[in-house]
């Protein structure tokens, strides 16, 4: 495990040049790669009350070593951890920009590095959560790109595919334009590809399901797309498999109800495949779950919707409900 080690002068010492700013520079911080217990721990309070200065510290020691992988690695988790904790302050920040920066640079210099790339792909998560205006950022900067070319590299490694799956979902949320490039650069396969690989594990199906629902949000052409390469069956075998996992369902409902919104040849393969079946499974099976409830019958209102076909099918299981 690679180790910043300093001695107690050296944290007095003169900060070196930022990486992130021409004119100043925040110490450099004595911590170890932040797996160690008690150096993370004292790492975590430094940076607490540090901010904007932990990050240009951090940036300094990854643009020294850019093709040492447990400096990028390390530094990728330390840059994680104050986007946790500092991201409303450093927001509009030259650091916080120059950070985004080096978390895709180090994930596309050090890609054969499965370490790297994970850790890359989690921080890019946890910074794309947290404001509309980092999606915008991570765009114009090639991270869209970059999550894009480590699912391709990294096919049968599932923690590569879970975090990036997880990725281009933080990165679309509620933001056509990353959509758009999302699908230009082969998403749609990439998403169905990783549910297809690892179809028996739950998280990354859930967040296959909604990263596919938002692909095919308000999109006649993605939703036929994602038709026509499987993607309606990778949601529903998903539902099939994890009945019992509330998380898998409501994603699967969701899918299915944006997949199918206005769309009747759509509709058509998720009622004949017995998706509006599976809606209604789920929302009995989990009936104390409010928000899988509003989940199931928003994905049965769009399933339904200007369908007579689809209606028909409603009614019927609504009887067999009533009688059973």
């Amino acid at each position: 495990m690679y180790t910043w080690k300093l001695s107690p002068k050296a944290r007095e010492a003169p900060a070196p040049a930022s990486p992130c700013s021409d004119d100043r520079a925040g110490p450099v911080l004595p911590w170890k790669a932040p797996r160690d217990t008690a150096s993370f721990r004292a790492f975590m309070d430094d940076a607490k009350a540090r901010g904007s200065a932990s990050i240009a510290s951090i940036l300094h020691k990854m643009r020294e070593q850019v093709d040492n992988a447990e400096v990028q690695e390390a530094g990728c988790e330390a840059l994680q951890l104050l986007a946790k904790i500092h991201v409303d302050e450093v927001r509009n920040s030259m650091c916080l920009k120059a950070g985004m920066k080096a978390v895709v640079t180090a994930m596309t210099r050090l890609a054969d590095r499965p370490e790297v790339v994970e850790v890359g792909l989690k921080t890019l998560i946890t910074i794309a959560l947290k404001h509309q205006e980092l999606r915008h950022m991570l765009r114009d900067i090639g991270g869209i790109e970059a999550v894009l070319k480590v699912l391709r590299e990294h096919a049968t490694s599932i923690l590569v595919q879970e975090a990036g799956c997880n990725a281009l979902l933080a990165l679309m949320q509620d933001n056509e334009i990353n959509r758009t490039r999302v699908k230009e650069g082969g998403g749609i396969d990439a998403v169905i590809a990783a549910m297809r690989m690892f179809a028996s594990d739950a998280v990354l199906v859930t967040a296959g399901c909604d990263a596919l629902g938002w692909l095919g949000w308000e999109d006649a052409h993605s939703q036929g797309e994602i038709r026509e390469r499987g993607g309606i069956n990778a949601v529903m075998r998903a539902m099939k498999t994890f009945k019992m996992y509330p998380r898998v369902q409501e994603a699967g409902c969701r899918a299915l109800g944006r997949l199918g919104r206005r769309n009747r040849v759509s509709q058509a393969k998720i009622r004949e495949d017995g998706g509006i079946e599976l809606v209604v499974e789920a929302m009995q099976t989990h009936h104390m779950s409010l928000l899988l409830h509003n989940v199931g019958c928003r994905a049965l209102q769009y399933l339904a919707e200007n369908n007579e076909e689809s209606c028909s099918k409603l009614r019927e299981l609504a009887k067999k409900v009533s009688t059973s």
